[in-house]
């Protein structure tokens, strides 16, 4: 019994009729079973994946530079802070003692000119 692809119909009746001849070339292929596609898109992932890896890891070590550059900079501050606490309380302590003295000099000077006139 041929098949209904071999058959031509026309006008109500059938005939058979010889297939056409074979293709020169090989159909294309079509993405299927074939994984590659998928593979190398994986692959490329991975990569930039990497890439962003290697700019963290670069990212983390700059700033851990600079905390150690802030933490120098912090202990430079509170020692300049200190010293220059200390520095208004010598300066308020020596001119307190300077004002008394030149209080005690300028009441020497008034008796003294008191009773020269």
């Amino acid at each position: 019994m041929p098949r209904d692809r071999d058959r031509e119909v026309s006008k109500g009746s059938e005939r058979e009729v010889t297939p056409s001849r074979l293709p020169e070339t090989t159909p294309p292929i079509y993405p299927g079973p074939d994984y590659s596609f998928t593979l190398q898109a994986i692959m490329e992932m991975q990569k930039t994946l990497g890439g962003l890896t290697q700019a963290v890891t670069t990212l983390t070590n700059h700033l851990q530079g600079h905390d150690d550059k802030i933490d120098r900079l912090e202990s430079n501050l509170n020692r300049i802070e200190k010293i220059i606490y200390a520095a208004t309380v010598l300066v308020t302590v020596l001119g307190g003692i300077a004002i008394f003295f030149a209080n005690k000099v300028a009441d020497l000077l008034v008796r003294v000119l008191s009773n020269t006139h």
